[in-house]
């Protein structure tokens, strides 16, 4: 019987415990695979961006030059990673960003790799929006259809779809939407804005080999 390791299925070869340079060898000639594979990886560095900025800011002392947003904290960054790159929204300035994208790519290249995930990422949103709506319609169609009885199953579906969706989320970061970024360098950084003419710093990324 073959197995997953000696399956000569491209697509199957995605999930074989191998590490990035290789599993891209293995799947190149599939259309969109580095498009794919960057936008995972730039994701990743987004969230490990996100988290050094945020170690940053807590270790700043006063005068280090740390932008603050209109409500006079500092933080509160997001992101929005592409395929070559990924969009920084908040305040930073771009040394600061430039010193925070490259160290975040260093520590997730040398084994951090628990930077990549976040619990503030939109997949984590997306599962509990998928969990609650589907534990809920579940609940609404095969529980009697008499008043308290579908409050009480929707009301209970609904909180169990919220204590499992972070571990949905995180779960999901970890094997779809985020890879390490070992096929990554950072280009450049620079003020821009995204596609929805909202201000953000680009740091935009480059596949290496």
């Amino acid at each position: 019987m073959s197995t997953l390791t000696q399956s000569s299925d491209p697509l199957a070869r995605l999930f074989e415990p191998v590490s990035a340079t290789e599993r891209w060898a293995q799947v190149e000639s599939l259309p969109g695979i580095r498009e794919w594979m960057m936008l995972r990886q730039s994701h990743a560095l987004e969230h490990a961006t996100v988290w050094v900025l945020e170690e940053m800011l807590a270790t700043a002392q006063p005068g280090q030059g740390f932008e603050v947003t209109a409500d006079g904290e500092g933080g509160n960054w997001g992101g929005l990673a592409t395929d070559r790159g990924f969009y920084l929204y908040g305040a930073v300035q771009p040394t600061q960003l430039a010193q925070a994208a490259r160290c975040a790519l260093r520590r997730l290249q040398q084994g951090d790799w628990q930077l990549a995930l976040h619990p503030r990422c939109g997949t984590n949103t997306l599962a509990a929006i998928a969990l609650t709506s589907s534990f809920t319609l579940g609940a609404a169609l095969l529980l009697p259809p008499t008043p308290l009885t579908q409050v009480l199953g929707v009301g209970t579906a609904a909180l169990l779809a919220m204590q499992l969706a972070p571990s949905v989320g995180l779960w999901s970061q970890r094997h779809l939407t985020t890879e390490i970024p070992f096929n990554l360098q950072v280009a450049r950084i620079f003020p821009t804005l995204d596609l929805w003419g909202r201000m953000a710093h680009f740091v935009q990324v480059e596949w290496c080999d």
